[in-house]
């Protein structure tokens, strides 16, 4: 059990690594040498973004949203991708600075259902709380319309963030699609 949770944690913090903001319906991105690094395919409010693994010949496909203020400036992400060698898959969300940690956070989907949020860490780019995601969850999130992701600031005063869930269906479809595909080969 030891084993799996640290294999779990390790996956996640590369999740952290692997998720950045797409940038547009489907584009490849590059690298300074020119070279395709990653193609980002969208889905509604979600992105899904995919990349070709040199050292296993495999592709790694992951799927997130960043929740921004009209500024522009990110005020949470989730990025939820498959446990490597696994048919679980997880999700990390991202939650801002400055929030009371003992409390943990909550995913309260469609106003009914709560999931509890531990919050495991926080660096300079945020506070992070992984959820492994099974069959209830996902199926939860594919029915729903919206989430909201609460949390306690400093002063104790909540804060609930709206996650939609619009696209992800189809963005989590394309994921698992891609992780069967290489589980296959």
């Amino acid at each position: 059990m030891r084993i799996t949770n640290t294999i779990f944690i390790l996956f996640v913090s590369s999740l952290v690594v692997f998720s950045l903001p797409a940038r547009s319906q489907e584009t490849k991105e590059t690298e300074p040498g020119g070279q395709p690094e990653a193609e980002v395919r969208k889905f509604k409010d979600w992105a899904v973004r995919c990349e070709q693994r040199d050292d296993t010949a495999t592709t790694t496909c992951i799927l997130s949203q960043r929740v921004a203020l009209d500024s522009g400036q990110t005020v949470m992400s989730v990025t939820i991708a498959y446990l490597p060698d696994a048919d679980d898959a997880a999700a990390v969300f991202r939650l801002p600075l400055g929030i009371f940690l003992p409390a943990g956070a909550v995913v309260e989907v469609d106003k009914t259902d709560q999931i509890r949020l531990v919050i495991q860490r926080c660096d300079q780019r945020g506070c992070w709380a992984p959820l492994k995601l099974d069959g209830k969850t996902i199926k939860l999130f594919k029915k729903g319309r919206e989430a909201r992701v609460g949390f306690k600031d400093t002063n104790g005063k909540t804060i609930a963030v709206p996650l939609s869930l619009q696209g992800f269906t189809a963005g989590f479809d394309e994921v698992a699609k891609t992780k069967k595909k290489t589980t296959n080969e």
